[in-house]
């Protein structure tokens, strides 16, 4: 590489000179485009050892392109699952939470359904303790129709005294007839008895 440097050194040199001895005012505009076109040249040969070593890495490179490819992927796929894995967690801990909620739910329900035992024993011991207090007030009432029949079996009872009063005064009379009737029958059979016999016999 160095020769053909030299070489185009050594041309653009000469054309120099040739320039120089025609016209000077464009002999300093061709030399500044002639510099910076020799700057570029420098430029493009000093880069491209470096292009060179550049496309050398990439043909390296080349045939490990499909693993770092897949390697790539393979990261994103290990992304895709960690946001997979966060989201079951996330869904995980609302079911948790729901699951939390219900069992609180059913303590609720459970206290409530304890509070209303409760409160039906209660309603229990209040019937029994007032038990005592309805049957004496039962037994009152049944104090009182007792007291009502007692009186009107006295009352009954009066009546019946009185009518038994009256139907004894009647029955005295009654007797005092019964007593004449069985006095005249009494004469009569003794009456019969004095009558002879075969007068009765003698008409049969």
């Amino acid at each position: 590489m160095l020769p053909v440097l030299d070489a185009a050194l050594l041309l653009l040199r000469n054309e120099l000179l040739l320039a120089l001895l025609r016209e000077p005012r464009l002999l300093l505009l061709d030399l500044l485009f002639a510099l910076l076109a020799l700057r570029l040249l420098l430029l493009v040969l000093l880069l491209l050892p470096l292009l060179l070593r550049l496309l050398l890495l990439i043909l390296l490179l080349l045939p490990l392109l499909p693993r770092l490819l897949l390697l790539v992927l393979l990261l994103l796929f290990l992304l895709l699952g960690s946001l997979l894995l966060v989201l079951l967690l996330l869904f995980l801990l609302l079911g948790s939470l729901l699951l939390v909620l219900l069992l609180l739910l059913l303590l609720l329900r459970l206290l409530l359904l304890v509070l209303l035992l409760l409160f039906l024993l209660l309603g229990s011991l209040l019937l029994v303790l007032l038990l005592p207090f309805l049957l004496l007030s039962a037994l009152g009432l049944a104090r009182m129709f007792v007291g009502l029949g007692l009186f009107l079996l006295l009352g009954l009872l009066f009546v019946l005294l009185i009518l038994l009063s009256i139907s004894r005064s009647g029955g005295s009379d009654k007797t005092e007839q019964n007593c004449r009737c069985d006095d005249e029958s009494e004469s009569f059979h003794k009456s019969c008895l004095t009558f002879p016999l075969t007068s009765v016999t003698s008409r049969f």
